[in-house]
């Protein structure tokens, strides 16, 4: 929990917030890790001075200042998580206990997107001037809504129960499986020039 001592983390309380975004001012990797607790806070192998916290119109935000090409690793405390939003960060693991998640990430340009999680079963991704080159890992999700703008991402073979794919000036693909891809309900919509 956030009052235990982190030798490598640190971190502060954060005010009450419904929605998070975490901004990086360089492109860089992130392991976040969403934990349940009583306390808003996070902690994050950044020094305390890199961190800026503020809020906008939306919600609480966090940018990180430091030019570093080194993974960053942040745990964000709050009894509940509903909005996440990632900005110039590329999300190489998710590990949460939620069971559903609104996910938006803004202008990632590579990463092996690994959303592998026992409890997450609904999960709302939103791309926005993002590439992911590699495979989106989605583990046991049962119900994921992706929403693409300008970006790109290619899914892993998996059975999934809900499939709904919006896209706009977007490509969208599973990659060649070799196992087969199962989805018991899908929805596409296309916007402007898109690849299915």
């Amino acid at each position: 929990n956030f009052s235990s001592e982190s030798k490598y983390l640190k971190g502060n309380k954060l005010n009450t917030y419904n929605s998070i975004k975490l901004n990086s001012e360089h492109s860089r990797g992130v392991q976040l890790h969403l934990i349940k607790d009583e306390t808003y806070g996070f902690k994050s192998n950044s020094e305390a001075n890199e961190v800026e916290i503020s809020n906008d119109n939306e919600g609480l935000v966090l940018n990180f200042k430091t030019k570093s090409y080194h993974h960053l690793h942040v745990y964000l405390y709050a009894p509940h998580f509903e909005n996440v939003t990632l900005s110039n960060l590329n999300l190489d693991e998710l590990v949460t206990s939620e069971d559903s998640l609104k996910l938006n990430i803004l202008n990632a340009s590579w990463g092996s997107y690994n959303i592998d999680n026992e409890s997450l079963k609904s999960l709302n991704l939103s791309l926005t001037n993002s590439s992911i080159d590699n495979t989106l890992k989605i583990g046991k999700l049962e119900n994921l809504n992706l929403k693409l703008t300008n970006s790109t991402i290619k899914l892993q073979p998996s059975t999934i129960k809900s499939l709904a794919v919006q896209v706009e000036n977007s490509r969208f693909a599973i990659e060649e499986p070799n196992v087969p891809t199962t989805i018991s309900s899908l929805s596409v919509v296309t916007q402007g020039k898109s690849t299915i």
